[in-house]
């Protein structure tokens, strides 16, 4: 397991991921995307809609639009992912962490959709959910090697 020291280090960086995510949940729309992108539409609860639509139409959007709608929702739930079991001993299976994942993604969905601060679309959820996971599945696979080296 990981020393007594290294934990407080992993709780503090997991505190400033939170922060940033929802910074970037937020208040990064307008930094990373500019309103017009989202063409007034408000939700979408279509699964893959979103998802097909940048990846079939990518000539279609400026390439930081296409990343950060795609690859972007990934990447910005690795670390959740990765810090997760790290943080709390208890999220030991893939399926607690999908559905951690998944609750925590849909809150921010929601929360965004309440405020006005963002759109609520299912595929982000999706993509959200898809990389919490990879990051779970990454620090679990590195824990195995390292208990069995």
């Amino acid at each position: 397991m990981i020393q007594l020291n290294t934990k407080k280090y992993v709780k503090i960086i997991f505190i400033i991921y939170l922060a940033m995510l929802l910074t970037v949940s937020f208040w990064g729309i307008s930094m990373f995307l500019p309103r017009h992108t989202y063409n007034d539409v408000s939700q979408n609860l279509m699964p893959f809609k979103t998802i097909t639509n940048y990846l079939f139409n990518f000539e279609k959007y400026n390439f930081r639009t296409w990343f950060n709608n795609t690859f972007g929702l990934v990447l910005l739930f690795i670390p959740f992912g990765l810090l997760i079991p790290l943080v709390f001993a208890d999220i030991k299976h893939a399926t607690q962490m999908m559905y951690l994942s998944f609750l925590v993604s849909l809150s921010l969905e929601i929360a965004q959709y309440i405020t006005v601060l963002g759109v609520f679309d299912v595929d982000d959820v999706i993509l959200n959910t898809f990389g919490g996971m990879l990051g779970f599945l990454i620090i679990t696979q590195l824990i195995k090697r390292k208990k069995y080296s």
